[in-house]
């Protein structure tokens, strides 16, 4: 059991696999602008997995990509690293849970 409460509506199972993919292509693209310190994309990627995550009833991971972007704004070096640490741990709990369900 990881250290979020992560639970994936019925409803959007179908969809899953979609989202899985496209979010995983925002993470790695995350994970370049993080080690560049790129704070523009890492703003924009923040915001798009913000609103994606949120739709998909992720809340959590909504409120880590908002305070990513805010961090991202502030150019906060440590704001930054440590954020997507956890956003990565989330992530990470998220497609754990999606596998075990298949």
């Amino acid at each position: 059991m990881g250290k979020f409460n992560i639970e994936i509506d019925d409803a959007l199972m179908d969809i899953m696999p979609s989202f899985i993919e496209l979010t995983q292509k925002d993470m790695d693209d995350l994970s370049q602008a993080v080690g560049s310190k790129d704070y523009e994309k890492i703003k924009k990627l923040a915001h798009t997995l913000k609103g994606d995550s949120g739709g998909y009833g992720f809340d959590e991971m909504s409120k880590l990509s908002k305070q990513l972007e805010i961090y991202a704004d502030e150019k906060s070096d440590s704001g930054v690293d440590n954020q997507f640490a956890t956003l990565c741990e989330y992530w990470s709990e998220v497609k754990e849970n999606f596998n075990a369900l298949q």
